[in-house]
Formats: structure tokens, C-alpha cells, sequence
């Protein structure tokens, strides 16, 4: 027997992933696993061609409860001389640009 874990949110099924919407050729591996990060903490999503209705309908319905996480789901990109750039997603809850200072993946995570 297949055990089966689901996400409940508009652009996932129990087989698929929609990211049409935010996906680009230019983008890798990294960003789309990334990118799906972020609809899984509604950070990102599109409730006008959903996979899920019921989803679709409770996210429009219960928008200011959303993100549900509005932790950056990775680290801050680099600038060109080496230092975190701040970047402002439209997706999030407003509160702003990410502060690259109090950023907790800036850190070193070591493992005893």
C-alpha cells in the first residue's frame, strides 16, 4: 500500500505541481525547489487556473491568514561585489524587504 501526503494549496494534486505562473526557462533546479518552498508556506500561489477548487476557493476566502510562513525559505542572493542583497517578493505578507542582517541562513549549521 502507497501512504500518500498531501499539500492543500491551489496549485498542487495529489500528482502535480502547477508553477506555470512562476517558473522560468532561465531558472535551475535550485530555484524551482526553492520556489516550490514558497507555495508550500503560501508565500507564493494562484488561485485563477487551480489544480485544487477547494484550495483555490479557501486561500481566496482566507487571504489574511496567508503566508502561513513568512520566513524566507532561502538564503539572500549575492551581489556582484559579494554582499547579501535585500529583495522584496510580491507574494509575501508586505512587511517589507528581507533584512539580510537578522537572516538565520547566514549562518553556519554544524553538525557534532
Amino acid at each position: 500500500m502507497r501512504a500518500k501526503c498531501c499539500v492543500f494549496h491551489p496549485n498542487f494534486d495529489d500528482a502535480m505541481v502547477c508553477i506555470g505562473d512562476f517558473w522560468a526557462a532561465s531558472e535551475g533546479l535550485d530555484d524551482l525547489v526553492i520556489r516550490i518552498g514558497r507555495m508550500i508556506a503560501y508565500q507564493e500561489y494562484n488561485t485563477r487556473s487551480p489544480l485544487n477548487g477547494l484550495a483555490a476557493k479557501w486561500a481566496a476566502q482566507n487571504a489574511q491568514l496567508l503566508p502561513i510562513d513568512s520566513r524566507s525559505i532561502a538564503p539572500p542572493m549575492q551581489g556582484p561585489a559579494g554582499m547579501a542583497q535585500t529583495t522584496e517578493d510580491p507574494h509575501l505578507s508586505g512587511d517589507g524587504p528581507t533584512d539580510t542582517l537578522a537572516d538565520p541562513w547566514a549562518q553556519k549549521i554544524v553538525i557534532p
